[in-house]
């Protein structure tokens, strides 16, 4: 018997648990190659404006997707967090 992550198991069980887990992942890359991947566009360069809240939407209901840059200061210095 082999320990694994806290449980006991037989070296069967193991081995057929690693073959279901490499046919699942298997499965998962072939439906990857079904769809397109996305690619970068663009890369736009913020300096100290960067955010790590992007979001992307349709803010003025023109049909396409507008990126709207969610920009908070640090504690004190932004009235959001006085």
């Amino acid at each position: 018997m082999k320990k694994f992550l806290g449980f006991w198991t037989t070296q069967r069980e193991n081995l057929r648990f690693l073959n279901e887990k490499r046919q699942k992942f298997a499965e998962l890359e072939e439906l990857k190659e079904k769809y397109p991947q996305p690619k970068l566009w663009k890369k736009i360069k913020m300096g100290e404006y960067g955010s790590p809240g992007l979001k992307f939407a349709d803010l003025r209901n023109t049909g396409k997707m507008d990126i709207l840059v969610i920009q908070a200061g640090r504690k004190g210095e932004s009235p959001i967090f006085r």
